[in-house]
C-alpha cells in the first residue's frame, strides 16, 4: 500500500560505512557509501535506510516506503550508484 514501509534485501550494494571484513557479518548500524535508489512502478520510492543487514556478513537491506496510487504488480528497480541497476523480473505485489 502506499505509504507504507518494505524492507529489501539484495546483494552487491557496494561498500558500506563503516566497513566490515569480508565474510565477517556486520555487528552495527552502517550506510552505503553508494547511493541508492529504488523506483516500484516506475515511481520514485523515499529510502529510509540501506546497508548491510546487522548479523548478517553480504547481505544488505533497503528500507524503503512504497509511493502512492501504485496497484496490483509492480516492478522494482534499486540502483547503486551511478549506473548499477538490478536485473529486470523482481515485482512487488501493491494493494490500494
Amino acid at each position: 500500500m502506499g505509504g507504507e514501509q518494505v524492507v529489501m534485501y539484495c546483494t552487491g550494494l557496494g561498500p558500506t560505512t563503516p566497513s566490515f571484513g569480508t565474510g565477517t557479518a556486520a555487528s552495527g548500524i552502517n550506510q552505503n557509501v553508494n547511493p541508492i535508489a529504488v523506483a516500484i512502478g516506475g515511481k520514485n520510492a523515499i529510502v529510509v535506510y540501506s546497508g548491510l543487514s546487522v548479523g548478517f556478513a553480504g547481505l544488505h537491506q533497503i528500507n524503503v516506503v512504497v509511493p502512492a496510487g501504485l496497484s496490483g504488480s509492480q516492478p522494482v528497480v534499486v540502483t547503486a550508484g551511478s549506473g548499477s541497476a538490478s536485473r529486470a523480473g523482481v515485482d512487488l505485489p501493491v494493494t490500494p
